[in-house]
């Protein structure tokens, strides 16, 4: 996984808009390099703040989690300006 992360971060937010990139699904890469994948549901709101991102190389996003009902749900995601 955390192969996963390197390459995440070395690619284009144009990229990962489309094929193989977009039909795979995305996942949280964390400063670290380690990656914890998404649910599928939540691809369409990744691709919102992505398309809205302000960097086209190795752009970083901020979801915020919360715990219901034993599992993580995604609650938001935008551009992580601050990181």
């Amino acid at each position: 996984m955390e192969r996963l992360g390197k390459a995440a971060t070395e690619h284009t937010t144009s990229c990962v808009l489309i094929g193989h990139c977009l039909e795979s699904g995305y996942g949280l890469v964390g400063k670290d390099g380690n990656t914890t994948l998404l649910y599928p549901k939540v691809t369409p709101h990744v691709v919102r703040a992505l398309k809205q991102a302000s960097t086209e190389k190795g752009a970083w996003l901020r979801v915020e989690r919360m715990e219901k009902d034993g599992k993580m749900e995604t609650v938001s995601i935008r551009e992580a300006v601050n990181r």
